[in-house]
């Protein structure tokens, strides 16, 4: 009972941190006149990460290197397919080509990265992302968001106006986000370990499940809201975008501080979600026109629903 109130309260913190963290650095980047659509796609990009971010980094250290994994092809495989899908449903999703040609290359060299690193490990053993493997996810994820901040900043013509922000009020939001994601991030870390003790399911079960699931909250409270709006032409890119930057950061990040072995059980998972990646981008590439319709929305939930079940009853 203890562990799943700390999971959920946990979830939750997580969310909160990651919100006034991100509002923070967007009132940073009004006082610095930086246009907002380069915020989006840099800052906001970085931002729907953060939850994951923050619950691997404390995986990372106390050792608990299933829920690592299982947090990011957990996330990733419920963005692609369940954010996308639920929007979707809602309203159809536009798919920009200079959306799809932007992120392109990086999603392939990433997925790419990822399956380079789990089979032909630097460390020398089988499914292992070593030390070095992440540092090279870390740049390569910096040389990501160079191209996005330059892409977006070249797109930009009109002066924008931006609002004043009082300083004072930046620095408490970057302190209250900051505290809320260290305390919720360990609430996260402890509620899925006690849960995975408690009922005798792997921590990578719990993280594929109920923690992938909890760290894209984020996404989908934005693809939602997005969808009502009928304003879903940068969804994609952004679902996208967040995916690529969880596996380059958040990977990153977590087997620079601890090498991440990773189980056989867990490889199959990968293996779905590279299929399922690809197979969207792919269809998306050779389609025309390129948009994600209600019924192509309601195939991805089911597909993530089929996923959900069957990763519940294999743990």
């Amino acid at each position: 009972m203890i562990a799943a109130l700390a999971l959920l309260f946990g979830l939750i913190g997580v969310f909160i941190g990651g919100d006034f963290l991100v509002n923070s650095a967007v009132k940073i980047a009004q006082r610095l006149k930086i246009p907002d659509v380069v915020v989006g796609m840099t800052i906001l990009s970085v931002g729907t990460t953060l939850p994951e971010m923050s619950v691997n980094v404390f995986a990372a250290i106390g050792g608990h290197t299933d829920l690592i994994i299982g947090n990011v092809i957990g996330s990733n495989l419920t963005t692609l397919l369940l954010v996308v899908g639920v929007g979707a449903i809602i309203y159809p999703i536009v798919v920009p080509k200079k959306e799809l040609d932007l992120h392109l290359m990086f999603v392939l060299f990433a997925h790419f990265l990822l399956i380079s690193a789990i089979t032909f490990s630097l460390s020398g053993n089988f499914a292992t992302i070593s030390r070095l493997e992440g540092i090279a996810f870390l740049w390569i994820g910096c040389w990501y968001l160079w191209t996005l901040f330059f892409h977006r900043k070249k797109e930009h013509v009109a002066e924008e106006v931006v609002e004043q922000v009082g300083l004072k009020g930046i620095v408490v939001g970057l302190i209250v986000g900051m505290v809320f994601l260290l305390i919720s991030a360990r609430l996260v870390v402890y509620g899925a370990t006690g849960i995975s003790e408690l009922f005798g399911i792997s921590q990578s079960v719990v993280g594929l499940t109920i923690v992938g699931l909890g760290t894209s909250l984020p996404e989908l409270v934005t693809a939602i809201m997005s969808a009502m709006r009928k304003k879903t032409e940068m969804v994609f890119g952004n679902v996208i975008g967040s995916n690529t930057l969880t596996i380059l950061f958040t990977l990153g990040i977590s087997s620079t501080i601890r090498n991440v072995p990773m189980s056989s059980t867990l490889v199959v998972d990968v293996g779905i979600l590279i299929v399922c990646t690809l197979f969207v981008i792919m269809y998306l590439h050779h389609t025309h026109p390129k948009a994600i319709t209600r019924w192509q929305g309601v195939l991805l939930v089911l597909v993530f629903l089929a996923y959900f079940l069957f990763t519940v009853y294999r743990g």
